[in-house]
C-alpha cells in the first residue's frame, strides 16, 4: 500500500489487516510510520519503506520471494514502474491516481491495455461519490 499514512492508504490498511493480510507499506518519513505504527499495532517495522526512492522494490521482492498478490498505488513515472515491478504473477495493481491513465503516456497505454484485458477499472472518485460518510475502523 502505497502512501498508507493518507486516508484512502489507511483504509486499505484496515481492509488488509481485517483480511489477515500481510502488509507492506510506503511512506514519506519516519513521522509517518510512526504514526501508522501507533494506530495499528500488526504492522511490522521491516515492512515500510520510503516512497522518496526506490528501495521499496528491492526491499519488498527480497521480503515476499516472488512479488505481491495486491498492490495500491498512487506513484507516478519512474515510481509506478518500480511498483509495477513489485506485482507478482497473477497480482492485481489499483491505480488509484489518474495521472498516467488521464496523460497519453506509453506507461498509461500499457495500463489501460491491462484494465481492458482484465474487465477492471476502479475510479475512485465515482466511488467516492457513492458515500456520505466513510468510517475507518483502526
Amino acid at each position: 500500500i502505497h502512501s498508507g499514512a493518507t486516508s484512502v492508504g489507511m483504509a486499505c490498511i484496515t481492509v488488509a489487516l481485517h483480511k489477515k493480510c500481510e502488509v507492506f507499506i510506503t511512506v514519506k518519513s519516519p513521522k509517518e510510520q510512526k504514526f501508522l505504527r501507533d494506530r495499528f499495532h500488526q504492522l511490522k517495522d521491516d515492512h515500510f519503506e520510503s516512497s522518496e526512492d526506490f528501495l521499496f522494490k528491492e526491499s519488498f521482492l527480497h521480503m515476499t520471494r516472488y512479488g505481491l498478490d495486491v498492490i495500491v498505488d498512487d506513484l507516478v513515472g519512474d515510481k509506478m514502474q518500480a511498483s509495477l515491478e513489485c506485482l507478482a504473477e497473477n497480482g492485481r495493481f489499483i491505480e488509484i491516481g489518474k495521472n498516467h491513465l488521464a496523460n497519453d503516456t506509453a506507461l498509461g497505454s500499457q495500463i489501460k491495455f491491462i484494465l481492458c484485458i482484465m474487465n477492471l477499472k476502479i475510479d475512485l472518485d465515482n466511488v467516492l461519490k457513492q458515500f456520505d460518510r466513510w468510517t475507518l475502523i483502526a
